[in-house]
C-alpha cells in the first residue's frame, strides 16, 4: 500500500481563470449603481489551541508572544493575517491566478540516493577509470568568502584535505584534557562553540598521508534502487588528500585551519569500522591563493535563495551571516567553470545545488496564470498590475479577544516545521500517477524535479483542518537555533471584529460571504497562524452583524442573495469554460474536503496527519522516492486511509 503522510495537500491548477469583465470599471472614487459598502462584525472562535505571532525577532524578549495590540494591551487577530486567510480560500474560489508566491525563487536540491541522485552526483563528483578501477574525485572547490564595503562576495580559493573526527578528538584530549564531543549529531557553529571554550586553536600544523598524494579508499554504493544498480559500478574508489597527524604549528612548514561542518548523525568513535557509512572527517583549508575570485550576482542570489526563506534563515548561514558582517572570512565549498568562476557556493561539501528552473519558468510566459488581466482576488483586495495601481475594497481589522478571563496560555512550543517539504518533488510538481493518484504511472516511469524542463507546479497548497477534539503535540526540539518558538492559547478563545467593505458589487460581496462562511456550511473550518502542520489555528468564522447599505435607492442587502449571485456567477462561468459545475469541480471539492475536521479523524488514525520522518534507517522520504509514491489529493488520500482501516 502506497504511504505518503502529509500535514498538507494541493489544490489542483486550473488551466482556466476567472477574470471580470467588470475589473476595467472598478473605482474607489466612482460608484457602482449597486454598490455596497459598511461593515461586517465577525467572530471567531478557536476549535483548536491557536497562535498569531507579533513579529518579535528570536533575540526579542517577547518572541514567540500572542500578538497584542499594543504591548501589554489584548490579544489579538492581526488583521493582515484575518485578510490573508480570505484572500486565499477566494482566489481558490474564484479560479484566481496562481501568485503571491516567489515565482522568481530557485528551490534546491540534494539527492544522494535513489534514481534522481544521478543529477546532482555529476555536478558534484568527477568520475574516471585507471587500471580498471573506479575512481571518483570530487568537483568542489574550497576557499573563503569575503563581503566588500559595497555588499559584493569574492572567495580566496585554497586547498583542502579531509581529517578522521577521532584525530581532532584526540588532539582536544591531548591539548585540552578532555575530549570534545564532536561525533555528537549537532550543527557546525555547535561545535566551534565547544571548540573554543576549551581554548582550542584552530590554526594547526599538519602532515598529510602519502607526501600530499590523494589517497583512495575503497567504497560501495548502499542504494539499491534500480538506478543505481543499473548505473553504478561497485567497488568505487573516493580519492582525496588527508591529513595524517596534528602537530604543533611552529613545528610544522604546513598550516591550515580547521573548518567544522555540521554533524548529520552521531557516530562512535571507539568503533571507527562502524560508522563508515556516516559522517566521520572534517576538513583543513591550507595554502590560501592571493587574487580572488569575483562572485556574480547570480550566484550570489541564488546562494542566498537556498540558504534564507523571507525572514528565515537556513542552517548555520546565520552564525557565518553574523561572522562575516564582522569582517571574518567565511569557509565555503564551490564549484565553478572552466575558467575558475564560482557557479554554485555551499557551506558543506556536498551541499544543496540551486535548481535551474523557477516556479516562474514552470508556469511559463503564455500561461493564463501571468496573464495581464486581473483575477477577483486582485479587483477585491487591491494590486500592483503593469501601470495600474487598484486600492483594495476589502479592510480588515485586528480582532480582539472577547473572553480573555475564560483562556490560558499553553505551555511554550519549540519544533521544527519542515523547510524543505515543500520543495520535496514527489508531493510539490505534477506526476504522471496511476488510476489512484497515489504512485508513478508505471515501473520505467520518473519524477519530474526541478531541475525537469517540462515540470509544472502541483498547485495551491492547503493545510488540513484537525478535528476539534484533536490534541496537537508536535515533535520537540532541543535545537534553538533551527526551531520556531511559539505560546499558543488554549481551545475556545473567542475573537471580534469588523470588515469594512466599500463599493462591492452583490456578487463581489457574495465572494467575501462565501469565503467566511462556506457558504453558509458550519461544519467546516478555517486555519490562520502558526503551528498548522501540527493541528494548532482551526477556527470556525460567525458573522454576528453588519451595517451595510446600498448605493440603489431603497434597496436593502440580502447576505444570502449575495452570496447566491456569487455562486451562480461561477456556475455559468465554469459552464461556458466547458468545466462542467463549479461546485463539483476538483478545486472546489479539494477546498472543501480540506476544511472539513471531521476528514482529519481518518488521517491521524491511520498515522497520516504528520510530516514525513527524515532522518535515521526509517527515513520516509527516501522510501517514498523509492516506492514511487506520490502524494495524492486529499480525498485520495482519504481513501487510502479508510482503506488501510478495513
Amino acid at each position: 500500500m502506497a504511504r505518503f503522510p502529509s500535514p498538507y495537500y494541493y489544490v489542483p491548477f486550473s488551466d482556466k481563470v476567472f477574470q471580470p469583465d467588470w475589473a476595467d470599471m472598478v473605482s474607489m472614487d466612482v460608484p457602482f449603481s449597486d454598490g455596497i459598502s459598511g461593515t461586517i462584525t465577525v467572530k471567531v472562535t478557536a476549535k483548536t489551541p491557536i497562535h498569531l505571532g507579533n513579529g518579535a525577532e528570536k533575540n526579542a524578549s517577547n518572541y514567540g508572544k500572542f500578538f497584542q495590540l499594543y504591548p501589554e494591551g489584548p490579544y489579538a487577530i492581526n488583521g493582515t493575517s484575518f485578510k490573508g486567510m480570505l484572500r486565499n480560500v477566494i482566489e481558490i474560489a474564484s479560479f484566481g491566478k496562481f501568485k503571491l508566491v516567489e515565482k522568481d525563487r530557485h528551490h534546491s536540491f540534494r539527492e544522494l540516493r535513489g534514481p534522481k541522485s544521478e543529477t546532482y552526483l555529476n555536478k558534484m563528483t568527477l568520475d574516471s577509470s585507471a587500471n580498471g578501477e573506479n575512481i571518483v574525485q570530487s568537483s568542489v572547490k574550497t576557499g573563503w568568502l569575503t563581503e566588500k564595503e559595497d555588499g559584493r562576495w569574492e572567495i580566496y580559493p585554497c586547498d583542502y584535505a579531509r581529517i578522521e573526527i577521532e584525530k581532532l578528538v584526540e588532539f582536544s584530549n591531548t591539548n585540552a584534557r578532555q575530549k570534545v564531543p564532536l561525533w555528537q549529531r549537532q550543527q557546525a557553529e555547535r561545535k566551534y562553540d565547544l571548540w573554543n571554550r576549551k581554548k582550542l586553536p584552530l590554526e594547526i600544523g599538519f602532515t598529510l598521508e602519502m607526501d600530499g598524494q590523494a589517497i583512495k579508499t575503497c567504497h560501495k554504493h548502499t542504494c539499491d534502487c534500480d538506478a543505481c544498480r543499473r548505473d553504478r559500478p561497485n567497488p568505487f574508489y573516493l580519492c582525496y588528500k588527508k591529513v595524517e597527524s596534528i602537530l604543533s604549528s611552529g613545528k610544522s612548514s604546513q598550516k591550515g585551519i580547521i573548518v567544522f561542518t555540521g554533524q548529520p548523525a552521531s557516530i562512535d568513535v571507539r568503533y571507527p569500522r562502524g560508522y563508515h557509512r556516516k559522517k566521520h572527517m572534517e576538513f583543513v583549508f591550507y595554502d590560501v591563493k592571493k587574487k580572488p575570485r569575483k562572485i556574480s550576482e547570480d550566484v550570489q542570489e541564488k546562494f542566498l535563495q537556498v540558504h534564507e526563506q523571507g525572514a528565515s534563515v537556513m542552517g548555520n548561514w546565520q552564525y557565518w551571516k553574523n561572522k562575516m558582517r564582522e569582517g571574518e572570512r567565511v569557509p565555503v565549498f564551490y564549484l565553478s567553470d572552466t575558467n575558475g568562476n564560482p557557479t554554485d557556493i555551499g557551506l558543506a561539501q556536498m551541499f544543496r545545488l540551486a535548481c535551474p528552473y523557477t516556479i516562474g519558468d514552470m508556469l511559463g510566459n503564455e500561461s493564463v496564470h501571468v496573464d495581464e488581466a486581473m483575477d477577483l482576488v486582485e479587483i477585491l483586495f487591491g494590486t500592483e498590475h503593469g501601470v495600474r495601481n487598484l486600492k483594495g475594497r476589502i479592510h480588515c481589522e485586528p480582532l480582539t479577544l472577547t473572553n480573555p478571563e475564560d483562556i490560558t496560555e499553553l505551555r511554550t512550543v519549540q519544533t521544527i516545521q519542515s523547510s524543505h517539504f515543500g520543495t520535496f518533488y514527489p508531493a510539490s510538481l505534477q506526476q504522471e500517477t496511476d488510476k489512484t493518484g497515489t504512485k508513478l504511472a508505471r515501473r520505467d516511469t520518473q519524477y519530474k524535479d526541478y531541475n525537469s524542463s517540462d515540470a509544472k507546479p502541483r498547485g495551491i497548497r492547503r493545510y488540513a483542518t484537525s478535528d476539534d477534539e484533536f490534541k496537537p503535540n508536535p515533535r520537540h526540539s532541543r535545537n534553538e537555533n533551527m526551531a520556531v518558538k511559539f505560546t499558543p492559547l488554549d481551545r475556545g478563545a473567542v475573537f471580534g471584529g469588523d470588515i469594512h467593505v466599500h463599493n462591492l458589487q452583490p456578487k463581489e460581496l457574495g465572494a467575501l460571504l462565501w469565503a467566511l462562511t462556506w457558504g453558509g456550511n458550519k461544519e467546516l473550518r478555517h486555519l490562520i497562524g502558526k503551528g498548522k502542520p501540527f493541528g494548532f489555528g482551526s477556527v470556525t468564522v460567525e458573522i454576528d452583524g453588519c451595517c451595510l447599505h446600498s448605493n440603489k435607492k431603497d434597496a436593502k442587502v440580502d447576505l444570502e442573495d449575495c452570496i447566491n449571485k456569487f455562486t451562480k456567477m461561477m456556475e455559468n462561468w465554469a459552464n461556458c469554460q466547458d468545466l462542467g459545475s463549479w461546485l463539483e469541480s476538483p478545486q472546489i471539492r479539494e477546498l472543501l474536503a480540506l476544511a472539513n475536521p471531521k476528514n482529519h479523524r481518518d488521517l491521524h488514525k491511520a498515522d497520516l496527519y504528520r510530516y514525513p520522518i527524515g532522518f535515521g534507517q526509517n527515513n520516509e522520504f527516501i522510501k517514498i522516492k523509492k516506492d514511487k509514491n506520490v502524494l495524492p489529493l486529499y480525498t485520495e488520500q482519504l481513501e487510502v486511509a479508510r482503506n488501510q482501516r478495513r
